[in-house]
């Protein structure tokens, strides 16, 4: 599978995982919409980057980290460019930033990050582990919740629990997903 599919497939997943999150939460079908929108795109920027920096496997430099980084910038500045609505265009933005004020590129921090983000940020390390898409292979749910649970300070911690009971509550939803690429 060539790079663009691998990075429209792992948009989909987020954006279904994000819109089923959504609903779960009872937001707006607007707010849902843009949800979905935002995170169908948010790594569109990543096409433009080196595939073997993407692709590598083990360890990577901080060089290659802060270079990788930059697909939110890319992904933000496509969403501009297509002219999307503000709320789509911060949930990209932000799709890196963690709750306890580590992420990136603003290091925002608690509610300063919009909603559409937090739960972006939920749904996008759940499918890279889940998937194998950040440096190595698929990993089992088990393991994956495991990993986010210790992780937890990174995620709104609201939110994360619905989506943590959401997954444990949809294997036939989930298995569906997975096959989707």
């Amino acid at each position: 599978m060539n790079r663009e599919n691998k990075i429209l497939d792992h948009g989909y997943r987020v954006a279904l995982l994000s819109k089923k999150l959504g609903q779960t939460m009872e937001l707006s079908e607007e707010e849902i919409d843009y949800i979905y929108m935002a995170a169908l795109n948010h790594d569109i920027g990543k096409q433009y980057l080196d595939i073997k920096i993407l692709n590598k496997k083990g360890e990577i430099t901080e060089r290659e980290k802060i270079y990788i980084k930059m697909h939110v910038l890319l992904s933000t500045s496509k969403a501009i460019e297509k002219q999307m609505d503000v709320y789509i265009v911060k949930g990209i933005s932000h799709h890196h930033e963690n709750f306890d004020g580590t992420g990136y590129p603003y290091n925002l921090k608690g509610y300063e990050i919009p909603l559409q983000s937090r739960i972006i940020r939920i749904v996008d390390t759940y499918d890279n582990l889940m998937m194998g898409t950040c440096f190595g292979e698929g990993l089992r749910r088990e393991k994956v919740i495991e990993i986010m649970d210790k992780d937890i300070s990174k995620f709104d911690k609201d939110i994360y629990l619905k989506f943590r009971k959401m997954i444990e509550n949809h294997d036939g939803y989930l298995s569906e997903l997975k096959t989707a690429n």
